[in-house]
């Protein structure tokens, strides 16, 4: 790939960059990585979240996965721009914008 930064990758990059591939379960590491980030979120927009879930198959824990722990933070009532702002101010990377929806993501560089 070019010098492109990830928010301005097509999926198709992402997805080469990024190769999807699904592991045995991990239950207990899954739920450890969300407890973690759970916290560090809930640090980060303290006062700003309203709700905080683990989903998606990390979440189920007894069937394959991609070993990528997915969650949904819900925030209070005029509080998306700034808690995002926040989160970036700390490393996530917004990678898409949709409304009342903001997609952030953590852990993933430009080598991979």
């Amino acid at each position: 790939m070019s010098g492109k930064d990830l928010k301005s990758m097509t999926l198709e990059e992402l997805w080469e960059l990024f190769p999807i591939t699904l592991v045995d379960p991990r239950a207990e590491e899954w739920k450890r990585s969300y407890l973690k980030e759970e916290k560090t979120l809930k640090a980060i927009c303290h006062g700003l979240l309203e709700r905080v879930s683990h989903v998606g198959s990390t979440a189920v824990g007894t069937i394959k996965a991609k070993p990528i722990v997915d969650i949904i933070a819900e925030v209070a009532d005029g509080a998306l721009e700034r808690c995002a702002a926040l989160l970036e101010e700390n490393g996530y990377i917004v990678m898409s914008r949709a409304g009342d929806r903001i997609s952030l993501n953590k852990g993933y560089t430009r080598p991979g």
